[in-house]
């Protein structure tokens, strides 16, 4: 490798760190304004638009936390609440993280995806990601008809429209581009 390809991948490397390091200082941002709300039952922080630009900015990574905090519930339903609100903060920002970090690895691949090009599994994995995409499109759909009593709805919604359109789209395209080239 020449000097021009390391250095490419240094800075490729470095700007996705800079990538999810802004997006975890934002996302702790709006995670301590929420924290400091009064949550009432009449007017409940969730409800709040910072937690909810949060979620929207985040929309991959708040629904697997909210679909591990369903399991867990599930399977531990006296679960002390103290491990559940220690432990979900933490995860959710570094998967925060992990979340933009790779996004900004994706962005420098320009066109193919960085992630899954260099795998046996390419297929799957693009599938995987479709069919995540196409699962965050359909929450879209139910939480923008949802109860007109929740408010910022619309915003995550959008975030969820997005990042669904930006999953199946790309990962789509690549799955498309991989599977087009082995016909070839």
């Amino acid at each position: 490798m020449d000097a021009g390809a390391i250095s490419q991948t240094g800075d490729a490397m470095r700007n996705s760190v800079i990538l999810a390091g802004l997006q975890l200082v934002i996302a702790i941002a709006l995670l301590i304004s929420n924290g400091a709300r009064p949550n009432q039952i009449q007017s409940p922080s969730f409800t709040k638009p910072d937690i909810q630009l949060c979620h929207a900015l985040n929309s991959p990574v708040s629904l697997f936390i909210f679909a591990v905090t369903l399991a867990a519930r599930h399977f531990e339903p006296k679960l002390p609440h103290i491990v559940e609100f220690s432990i979900e903060p933490v995860l959710y920002l570094t998967l925060v993280g992990v979340l933009w970090y790779s996004v900004g690895t994706e962005i420098q691949a320009r066109g193919q995806s960085a992630l899954t090009s260099k795998t046996r599994i390419r297929a799957i994995l693009d599938l995987l990601a479709v069919g995540y995409g196409a699962v965050l499109l359909a929450l879209c759909i139910l939480i923008a008809s949802g109860p007109s009593t929740i408010p910022f709805r619309e915003g995550r919604a959008i975030g969820y429209l997005l990042w669904g359109v930006a999953l199946v789209g790309f990962y789509g395209h690549d799955l498309w581009i991989s599977r087009r080239s082995r016909l070839i």
